[in-house]
């Protein structure tokens, strides 16, 4: 098993996952943010897009992103058409709502991506770990934590 992080990914562009992201980028981590298409929008990305932007004038001060040039760690892309993304990544935080079910249906669609030894994380307090892993391949269940980051990740 690799014992070095080098780049990481975060789904889910909201609050607490685009604060993730921020914090992977002010530590100069190659970080990759995914999120859902936007149903309202041409573009793809515009729900990455929107966080990524925001990342700089979020108020209060300080924003999350120390410096604006710490963007550039950030590489944004969705659900449907980036997954081929999370294959360059030793760690996947998911950041989604706290429903088991959906959990589940993000972990069989990102699964086939993840690298050989690549640690997958759930950023929840409510669900226990064997809940969140129960439906896993072994070969993931060993790799796979809970995370727990405050608001605002700092």
């Amino acid at each position: 098993m690799q014992n070095e992080i080098k780049k990481v990914c975060v789904i889910s562009a909201g609050v607490m996952g685009s604060g993730i992201t921020a914090l992977i980028a002010n530590s100069s981590y190659k970080v990759v943010l995914l999120d859902i298409i936007a149903k309202d929008s041409d573009d793809p990305n515009k729900i990455v897009n929107t966080a990524k932007d925001n990342l700089h004038k979020q108020k209060p001060p300080p924003p999350p992103l120390s410096f604006p040039d710490k963007a550039n760690f950030i590489t944004i892309g969705n659900l449907e058409y980036d997954l081929d993304l999370i294959k360059e990544c030793d760690l996947v935080i998911e950041v989604i709502g706290e429903k088991l079910e959906i959990k589940h249906q993000l972990y069989n669609k990102i699964i086939p991506y993840l690298k050989e030894d690549a640690i997958i994380a759930s950023n929840i307090s409510t669900l226990p770990l064997e809940r969140l892993k129960e439906n896993l391949p072994d070969n993931i269940k060993s790799r796979f934590v809970i995370t727990h980051f405050f608001n605002p990740p700092r």
